[in-house]
């Protein structure tokens, strides 16, 4: 389906995850903010007059007026809206996950597929400055191969007993799932789809969860490297080193925590290759992972409008969450075997 010359009509549902997706199609030059959709009215009305658009408590009110929808609603509603938006013929981009189980997952991209609409997964990291630098730093072969890669996501979720995210069938697992994808997904980017991923998990200091809480992953890559996860929603403080650390045959590459720089340390020392420089959109300086958004508003349009593949398109991102669930039953056969 192509809309040469034509901007893309888009709707976001689901304002309190949203309002980043709704700052960046309000900024897209290609698509028009039509409607903002939240069962909070209050929240939707002030919202679509701070923005200039129209406003919902639905989302079925407003599939007749848009061309795209961009779903940021819980977890366990992403596979009923996603399917109910493509079958009336509406692009999506689903915040992540795509949905908690693989099933409901194969649907929404076997969906896409059959009616030949694109589907994005809110995967906004990889549109990372810092990062698409460093996947080109390590591709153009000048710093050797890499052989080891260290990921932190280090961090803390404050208790919410009874809450939706509190329920692993609603989330999909749990911290693993839920956050620590983003930066799991970064490493699969930089080094391709995993030979073996292990893992463990606890539940200490995130007792409310009845998924993990915490959990450390370790992965084999084609090349020979080896890779390591960490990801938390229990550390109340937390030193984090870097966000990514990859060791390779002739130097070190560095993330910055905040994922708007890139350093080198070699046989000349320690120097920053690329740094972000900061951006005013809307009044507001806007770098890193706000920045990412952007870019993921420009690609879901782009996507729309030249028939091409969403950069995170559905079937991306099953790699990445398929790399999760082969943890998780991994997981499940250890327990069903200690019981």
């Amino acid at each position: 389906m192509r809309m040469d010359g034509k901007q893309v009509r888009v709707a976001v549902v689901g304002l309190k995850r949203g309002m980043a997706h709704v700052a960046a199609f309000d900024w897209a030059e290609k698509a028009e903010l039509r409607w903002v959709v939240d069962l909070n009215e209050e929240l939707a009305k002030n919202t679509a007059e701070k923005f200039g658009c129209r406003w919902a408590a639905k989302m079925e009110d407003v599939l007749d007026d848009v061309d795209a929808v961009v779903i940021c609603t819980p977890h366990f509603l992403h596979h009923e809206q996603g399917l109910a938006a493509m079958r009336a013929g509406k692009h999506v981009l689903i915040e992540k996950p795509l949905a908690p189980s693989r099933e409901e997952c194969a649907e929404l991209v076997h969906e896409a597929d059959a009616c030949g609409l694109k589907l994005m997964v809110g995967m906004q990291l990889r549109f990372l400055p810092a990062f698409q630098y460093l996947r080109q730093a390590l591709a153009s072969g000048e710093y050797g191969n890499p052989l080891n890669v260290d990921v932190w996501q280090e961090g803390l979720m404050e208790e919410a007993q009874g809450a939706y995210r509190s329920s692993k069938a609603a989330i999909g697992g749990g911290v693993l799932f839920s956050m620590g994808c983003h930066y799991l997904d970064l490493m699969l980017q930089l080094m391709g789809e995993p030979l073996e991923a292990i893992g463990v998990g606890s539940r200490v200091g995130t007792e409310w969860m009845e998924g993990e809480g915490t959990a450390q992953v370790v992965l084999t890559f084609a090349n020979g490297a080896i890779g390591h996860l960490a990801s938390s929603w229990g550390m109340r403080y937390r030193a984090t080193p870097a966000r990514i650390h990859v060791h390779t045959t002739k130097a070190m590459l560095l993330m910055s925590e905040d994922m708007t720089r890139i350093d080198v340390i070699d046989s000349g020392g320690r120097r920053t290759l690329y740094q972000d420089q900061p951006r005013i959109v809307r009044g507001v300086e806007t770098k890193g992972s706000r920045w990412a958004g952007f870019g993921q508003a420009e690609n879901f349009v782009d996507s729309i409008l030249n028939d091409t593949e969403p950069l995170t398109n559905g079937a991306s991102s099953m790699v990445t969450f398929g790399t999760i669930w082969n943890i998780y039953d991994r997981w499940e056969r250890q327990t069903a075997n200690q019981a």
